[in-house]
């Protein structure tokens, strides 16, 4: 059985490490993408959307985009992201939800999900935010 986790919490086992944190080669650093502009697009990924209308309340998607523009923006760690979304799913829930231990169990379940499985998306929001410069060029 595995038991969820909320983020501050996460331990062996979940990718709030160095693993996952976007580098460039060499002695190039990562500086925004000129032109880039941070996107969201709710809560759930590109291929598995969940509409607000199936969250414990409607607050929840601004959480998930507030995650998404912070992935998204070159030079964010995923650790800073991950907390502030789960502060985030959190207080919705103790201030608007009117039920709140099914809020709550939703707010953990998204938490365990994006510390599980969030590397990937956050290094490919990083890769298209930020552009490697060398060092001389910065």
């Amino acid at each position: 059985i595995r038991t969820l986790v909320p983020v501050s919490a996460a331990g062996p086992g979940f990718p709030q490490t160095d693993a996952c944190r976007f580098r460039c080669p060499g002695s190039t650093k990562p500086v925004p993408r000129p032109a880039h502009r941070s996107s969201a697009n709710g809560c759930g990924t590109g291929d598995f959307k969940i509409p607000a209308s199936a969250l414990p309340h409607p607050e929840f998607e601004t959480c998930c985009n507030r995650h998404d523009i912070c992935y998204d923006t070159c030079g964010e760690n995923r650790t800073s992201c991950d907390e502030m979304f789960e502060k985030c799913m959190t207080g919705v829930c103790q201030t608007r939800a009117s039920s709140k231990d099914n809020c709550l169990a939703t707010s953990r379940l998204f938490t365990t999900m994006t510390a599980e499985h969030g590397c990937d998306p956050f290094l490919k929001s990083q890769k298209k935010a930020c552009v490697c410069r060398a060092t001389d060029e910065l």
